[in-house]
Parts: structure tokens; C-alpha cells; sequence
């Protein structure tokens, strides 16, 4: 666990690295409080022109200690019945996300592919690879699901 100054310190490489990241990927970020969003473009089929891009929104923040970075990305409201056994199915070729239910502050589920990931030797090539990872993971659960981008965070 790092002391108070080496987390407030890490907290500014991290936006930097952050940003760089996102340039790597060509996305927008958008800093709110101690959270970033990324908003990344994702292809669904790279090899079929007739399929627009689509977008999807990945949140990063520090973990208390500063020696983690999470990452963290809504597919959208979950519902009774959905086959979460073949959603679980759909993360086999996930190297480095999993997906997970989270509870909102007004007790709504919504579903998420999310990832954390070191803070040392944390790079802004390294970042926006798993950065993509986890906007892909998502996007594509997204598409299956509700066949639309679902605007939430």
C-alpha cells in the first residue's frame, strides 16, 4: 500500500498515461472526479464494411491504494431470464476481463465486463489493449442483448 503523496503522485502519471492511451486508440476521454471514460470505437466484424462501428463507454479508476487501475464497462440493465451460462460462455478468449452483475446506488442490476489492471509499470500501450478488450467484451454482449447501443453508464 502506498503512502498518501505517492497515491496523490500516481494519480497524476495516471492521467497521463490515460490520455495517452486513449489518443493510441483515437477516443475521447473525459475526466469526472476520480473516474475517466473512454469512449471507444468497436467493430463488431473488421472485415464487413456493411456493419456500422459502433461505440462503448469504458470507466477507469483508482483502487484506494493506488496499485490498481479498474476498468469497467455497462452492457446494460439486467433482467430475469437472461442466459447468463451462455454469456459466461462468451467470455472463453477474455484474457483479462470477466463479467459480473453490479448493484446501482438506486438497487438496479445492470450487467459489466470489467478488468483491473497494475499500476507499476503501467503503459499507455498495455492500457489501451485492455482498454479495447473490455469496450469489445462488452460492445458485443451489448449487440447480442438489446441489439443497440445502450447509453449508460
Amino acid at each position: 500500500m502506498r503512502d498518501g503523496a505517492a497515491a496523490w503522485e500516481i494519480r497524476g502519471v495516471l492521467d497521463e498515461i490515460i490520455r495517452s492511451a486513449a489518443q493510441l486508440l483515437d477516443a475521447p476521454v473525459q475526466k469526472e472526479g476520480d473516474s475517466w471514460f473512454i469512449d471507444v470505437w468497436v467493430f463488431l466484424d473488421p472485415h464487413d464494411e456493411s456493419v456500422e462501428p459502433r461505440r462503448q463507454i469504458v470507466q477507469l479508476f483508482g483502487g484506494e491504494s493506488g496499485d490498481l487501475l479498474y476498468l469497467s464497462s455497462t452492457i446494460g440493465p439486467y433482467e430475469e431470464g437472461m442466459a447468463l451460462a451462455d454469456m459466461l460462455r462468451g467470455m472463453v478468449g477474455a484474457l483479462h476481463c470477466s463479467l459480473h452483475l453490479a448493484k446501482g446506488p438506486d438497487g438496479a442490476e445492470s450487467l459489466r465486463v470489467a478488468s483491473a489492471i497494475e499500476t507499476d509499470d503501467l503503459d499507455p500501450e498495455r492500457l489501451s489493449k485492455r482498454v479495447r478488450e473490455v469496450a469489445v467484451f462488452a460492445d458485443r454482449f451489448e449487440a447480442d442483448l438489446f441489439g443497440r447501443d445502450v447509453d449508460v453508464r
